[in-house]
């Protein structure tokens, strides 16, 4: 005879442990925004100060001041110095700029605007997939966060990369609802030629575009494709009527290449790849979804675009931000489709909080401090003001130099009122190719330029140097 105690099932713990799982899962989505938002502000109040955050943007404000000082936009192929960025942008910030700020200025605040703007774009494609809500905040957190925390010298930099970026990803959004509910596909592929003339090096995203919608109906894909190639050829017409032949010298500019540069470029993905394998794991179990092999298509597109760009000599973090993209809608969607692991016994709901839970400690895992400093220091914050009196006395040094200046920090040349006289890394690139060893300076041509040396504390190294472990 058994005397043992008789407990009755509670009929609300299982719905008590579902809901508490899901607190965890709103708590950590709460983490993540708070993370988000905490580095996006470093990159938003570092960009009022007038220090160089990378010599692309000193290089992109020389271009707008020769556009505004009406000198051709690209000069001839033996000129010393190059612009091999298509047109758009420039006539774009110079437009805005006439309004009275300055071009560095406008391109900062662009590049922040876009971040913004290409984070909603990735919501709405796992949107269209069927993610939902928390699935949606997944993925467009996860890549505003990690192109916060760890490409914060592209993110408010003047450069239009993250423009040409944000413009492809939602006129990916938009063909893609045209898919689905009906429309004109010629617009949406009309205005990802339109970020090409912004960006060129950006094809991750329309070759997923066209070969996705090409799977799905062909038809419309044709139409797509062909209102695009028309667009580019177009574009292509008017640039060369507009610029000549320099326009397409300047754009395929020689550079150094070199295999072994794949190694170093997959070795730049160490940000974000953990979000790879979580993705790839999931990809791999949903692989018969719709959902997976889209972003299988868009993934390896993007894989592809980073290791063609990565073989050029010089080539910076920008060119896998396609492919962070991709992996960003691939995360929103792992999250919104997770299935239970009946070997390790993880629900769905468990295995969703592991994912963001390894996300936020990839987040947390980095030596770059400057958004908690910018919080808790004043020291810290005292450095913008303290560098930016540096930059105005070295403006007013350069400015009182007669003639064509260089200048090592290349956004003193452009306050000072320089215009773009040398450019150090394409005579670099063309006297490697040429197999010519002869210091930058002694340049044929070059001779009646001034060499000036920049206060390196009108950069961001102050900053660096501040934020760096002692």
């Amino acid at each position: 005879m058994s005397h043992g105690i008789q407990y009755s099932a509670n009929p609300n713990f299982e719905e008590t442990k579902a809901s508490d799982r899901s607190s965890f899962i709103i708590l950590l989505l709460a983490i993540m925004a708070i993370l988000a938002f905490l580095y996006i502000a470093w990159p938003a109040w570092r960009a009022q100060w007038p220090m160089e955050i990378d010599r692309n943007e000193g290089w992109n404000a020389l271009q707008i001041d020769r556009l505004r000082g009406n000198l051709p936009l690209y000069p001839s192929a033996d000129a010393l110095i190059v612009n091999n960025y298509p047109p758009l942008s420039f006539i774009l910030i110079r437009c805005i700029a006439d309004f009275g700020i300055d071009p560095l200025y406008v391109g900062r605040i662009l590049s922040l605007l876009s971040t913004l703007t290409a984070a909603l774009g990735i919501a709405a494609i796992i949107a269209h997939f069927q993610g939902g809500l928390r699935a949606v905040a997944a993925g467009s957190l996860w890549y505003l966060a990690t192109m916060s925390r760890f490409f914060d010298s592209y993110v408010g930099m003047n450069d239009p990369n993250l423009l040409g970026l944000a413009v492809m990803i939602w006129a990916f959004s938009w063909a893609l609802r045209v898919q689905a509910k009906g429309g004109m596909i010629e617009a949406p592929f009309i205005l990802m030629v339109a970020a090409g003339f912004c960006k060129h090096t950006l094809f991750a995203v329309p070759c997923c575009a066209f070969l996705w919608l090409l799977n799905a109906d062909w038809r419309l894909a044709l139409r797509g494709g062909i209102a695009g190639g028309a667009a580019a050829i177009g574009g292509l017409v008017i640039c060369s009527a507009f610029y000549g032949p320099a326009f397409f010298e300047q754009l395929t500019m020689p550079r150094i290449m070199h295999a072994h540069r794949l190694v170093a470029g997959f070795g730049r993905l160490q940000w974000i790849i953990p979000a790879f394998i979580i993705w790839a794991v999931w990809a791999w179990d949903r692989r018969r979804t719709e959902q997976a092999r889209f972003t299988v298509l868009f993934v390896i597109f993007g894989i592809f675009d980073h290791a063609l760009q990565q073989l050029g000599d010089e080539i910076d973090d920008n060119s896998q931000f396609e492919l962070i993209a991709a992996l960003a809608v691939g995360i929103g969607l792992a999250f919104e489709f997770a299935t239970p692991n009946q070997r390790l016994r993880l629900s769905a709901m468990t295995n969703r909080a592991i994912l963001l839970i390894i996300l936020i400690v990839r987040l947390l895992l980095n030596s770059r401090i400057e958004p908690y400093l910018l919080i808790a220091s004043e020291q810290f914050r005292k450095i913008g003001p303290d560098s930016a009196a540096i930059v105005q006395r070295e403006v007013r040094r350069i400015s009182e130099i007669h003639g064509d200046v260089s200048c090592s920090i290349m956004t003193v040349c452009h306050f000072a009122g320089k215009r773009f006289a040398f450019d150090g890394f394409a005579i670099g690139q063309r006297n490697a190719l040429a197999g010519v060893s002869l210091p930058l300076e002694k340049t044929p041509g070059a001779e009646q330029i001034h060499f000036e040396s920049i206060d390196p504390n009108a950069s961001m190294k102050p900053f660096e140097n501040a934020a760096r472990f002692r």
